[in-house]
């Protein structure tokens, strides 16, 4: 009977039903605590592991035959369950099991929905997390805020991401900026002290200013280290479209929101060039640099492409190919006199890309 009814499914139900049920042993082991509760070097029981977590043992036995056959862990006599170098990987380490929460609570149940998602492409809030939810709150909206659901994402992102901050320094080094005289470097709509604090760390000379269009993060301000700290200065950006800072000679800024999307960062960009515009043209020897998470190319580690694919699933936009973001500036470029493409730098896995924005006379 099981067997005709196995016939009858579809390829992509069936896919669907075992990534969901995989996913869900797993969530199951996290919610009982399981894992914690086998020896290392030897097996147990079901019966005895059943006893300790108080779930059933039938139950038991079946969750773990799941994730057996997935080599997750293994079975080394037909009553007893056992580790596997993978699955022991997640007893003493809270990120890992932390980020194992959000893959089986957040992403799968939001990568099942990429198809619906597609579908209402055309509507901004439309995103496979908000599909998921039936809800048209984003993710940055609706779960950010929370303690617990952010811990997890930020665990999460790391362990299938763990070079990203790799990268942005990379790309911060390649960063032409003249540090050998003292000047002041903005980073423009800032939402956390990442970039200023790796600048300072790369140009001692240098002074900064982080713009926050929201309050501060407190914990940021706090985490700088005394040497950085009378260099870097936080100000609240009250009005995006205007710059009150004249005398920089770097105005950086970041598109790192994952829920941005063509249209988001097509406004955001144009707003910004507005904003910079007369600066730029009065001062030859000020830039403005667009800093941007980018979409990696085909050739990169997959690695890199589960991380972008992840931020997908959560939010309506992924991350711009550099050829768009250029044609994006170009757009706007047109219809603001004076200014022009500078120069352009890509980081080595793609992951991200700078444009610099100056007056005509510069370039």
């Amino acid at each position: 009977m099981e067997e005709s009814v196995a016939r009858n499914l579809g390829p992509e139900i069936w896919m669907s039903q075992l990534v969901r049920n995989a996913m869900a042993c797993l969530r199951w082991l996290c919610e009982f605590n399981i894992l914690p509760c086998i020896p290392q070097h030897q097996s147990v029981s079901y019966e005895d592991l059943s006893q300790l977590v108080l779930v059933p043992e039938g139950h038991l036995r079946r969750v773990c035959r799941m994730l057996i056959s997935a080599e997750f862990l293994e079975e080394t006599a037909s009553t007893h369950v056992g580790h596997t170098a993978l699955s022991y990987a997640f007893v003493n380490n809270f990120a890992l099991s932390d980020g194992l929460a959000f893959l089986t609570e957040t992403i799968v149940p939001a990568s099942l929905k990429m198809v619906e998602a597609s579908k209402s492409f055309d509507k901004a809030d439309q995103s496979p997390y908000s599909t998921t939810l039936s809800t048209p709150t984003s993710f940055t909206d609706q779960a950010l805020p929370h303690g617990r659901q952010s811990r997890q994402f930020d665990h999460f992102m790391r362990c299938i991401a763990n070079d990203t901050g790799n990268g942005l320094l990379s790309i911060l080094t390649r960063l032409n900026i003249n540090g050998d005289k003292e000047g002041l470097i903005v980073d423009v709509s800032s939402t956390s002290l990442t970039i200023v604090r790796t600048l300072a760390v790369l140009h001692p000379r240098l002074s900064f200013v982080a713009q926050f269009v929201k309050e501060p993060p407190p914990a940021d301000a706090k985490a700088l280290p005394e040497s950085l700290a009378p260099r870097i200065q936080c100000l609240r950006q009250c009005n995006p479209e205007k710059q009150p800072i004249r005398n920089a000679s770097t105005y950086i800024l970041f598109l790192q929101s994952i829920d941005t999307n063509d249209a988001a960062v097509s406004g955001q960009v144009l707003n910004c060039i507005r904003a910079h515009a007369d600066i730029l043209r009065c001062n030859s020897d000020a830039k403005l640099v667009i800093l941007a998470a980018t979409s990696p190319a085909a050739e990169v580690d997959w690695h890199k492409h589960v991380a972008h694919m992840c931020r997908f699933q959560l939010s309506h936009g992924v991350p711009l190919d550099r050829l768009e973001l250029r044609g994006i500036l170009d757009e706007a470029l047109r219809n603001i006199p004076g200014l022009c493409r500078a120069g352009m730098t890509v980081s080595e896995n793609g992951d991200f890309c700078i444009y610099e924005i100056a007056s005509k006379g510069l370039a």
